[in-house]
């Protein structure tokens, strides 16, 4: 390109860049206590908007765990019709085990598996029985909701949402099904929901999902903690910031 085309674009790429640049500056300027705490902020906020990019489902999300027993909406018509379908499969004869499995295998098939990040947008998010339905896909948590709610509108009110760090199921009577895991870090004992630390089988387990976790997401996280820890790098041992 001619010296004046590079000279032009080198300005409109500084003046673009500039309150970045200044901030990077101002960023460099602070104590090192100080930097590494907006260094943290920073990254806290960036993980935090690329893990839940739509606030407003966020907000429903804390509003819908701090009542998991309004999810469950086992008067639905939707879930009465469901119940409805489900009946006119069993036999007469049919034992509670059996019946517990049609439930299962009815919820699996009409409420197809999908990640939350794939389905709402966010990385986790716990919708009513009634969204569930009318997305017609939902990860585990989605599916132990409406087979909750089924058995509930089949006459087992003990049927309730039973979660750890990985993972999602139903109660009910005592037996489980959905998929129960041993870790029980999300349940219902009496008229409370009682939470626990997850083993640490349980978290290794939820780490692991990162392989599924959408790519850009990950690199958007990866390359500003990488900037983050280079600032204000001037040479190869300033790499992490300290001098």
């Amino acid at each position: 390109l001619p010296t004046g085309v590079r000279h032009d674009a080198m300005n409109l790429f500084l003046r673009v860049h500039q309150p970045f640049l200044r901030a990077w500056l101002w960023l460099a300027q602070l104590p090192l206590g100080w930097r590494w705490l907006a260094k943290l902020t920073v990254l806290g906020m960036v993980v935090l908007f690329t893990l839940y990019p739509h606030p407003v489902l966020l907000v429903r999300e804390i509003q819908h765990l701090s009542d998991v027993e309004a999810l469950i909406q086992p008067d639905l018509p939707e879930i009465v019709e469901m119940s409805r379908a489900i009946t006119a499969q069993l036999k007469p004869d049919v034992t509670r085990k059996e019946e517990f499995r049609a439930v299962e295998r009815y919820v699996y098939d009409h409420i197809r598996y999908e990640y939350d990040w794939f389905n709402w947008g966010n990385l986790d998010y716990w919708p009513t029985a009634k969204e569930a339905i009318e997305r017609g896909r939902e990860d585990c948590d989605g599916q132990a909701i409406v087979a909750a709610s089924v058995l509930r509108a089949r006459g087992f009110k003990t049927a309730h949402v039973v979660a750890n760090l990985q993972h999602c199921w139903v109660a009910v009577d005592g037996a489980e099904l959905m998929g129960p895991q041993p870790d029980k870090n999300f349940k219902r004992v009496g008229d409370r929901v009682v939470l626990s630390f997850p083993a640490l089988r349980t978290i290794l387990g939820s780490t692991a999902m990162i392989n599924k976790f959408p790519a850009l997401r990950c690199l958007i996280i990866l390359a500003t903690a990488l900037v983050l820890a280079y600032h204000p790098c001037r040479n190869l041992t300033g790499f992490l910031g300290v001098l």
